[in-house]
């Protein structure tokens, strides 16, 4: 993408799009490398230089689980694994994506990574949730933990 730094994780499955992509817009600041990433899930790491000279990192992951089934749990299983080191290496994280689940039960899940997430609502998400312009069902995310 012209003017946009991108990382990105091809898809290991025919249905449902190519892959995951993170991106950020040149020239504002902001610095984005991969960290870690699976078929189903990708990190990255955004830093900046603030004004005092001080360093900001941020991890943030960006997830598109399966909707059912077996491949499903794998992808659950090893995100929380994943998530273990990084705790330890990062305080502040950002995890967004299609969870396929309701809000309650992904933040039954976000427990379980064990960071604190905190829920922000997503108010402009315009995909197939949307019926005669009311909202049905969500199931896209976005979660933070260390940044207030």
């Amino acid at each position: 993408m012209p003017g946009y730094t991108c990382i990105e994780e091809k898809a290991d499955h025919a249905r449902g799009g190519t892959g995951l992509l993170f991106a950020i817009k040149n020239n504002v600041g902001l610095e984005i490398s991969d960290f870690k990433s699976a078929a189903t899930w990708l990190s990255g790491i955004v830093s900046v230089h603030t004004t005092n000279g001080d360093k900001f990192e941020l991890l943030v992951t960006n997830l598109h689980f399966p909707s059912e089934g077996i491949r499903k749990k794998r992808a659950i299983s090893e995100l929380l694994d994943n998530y273990k080191n990084f705790n330890k290496k990062f305080e502040k994280h950002i995890l967004l994506g299609d969870y396929n689940m309701d809000t309650p039960t992904s933040k039954k899940f976000l427990i379980k990574l064990g960071t604190g997430f905190q829920h922000e609502k997503v108010t402009n998400s315009t995909g197939s949730r949307y019926n005669k312009n009311t909202v049905g069902r969500m199931i896209d995310h976005l979660y933070y933990a260390g940044l207030s």
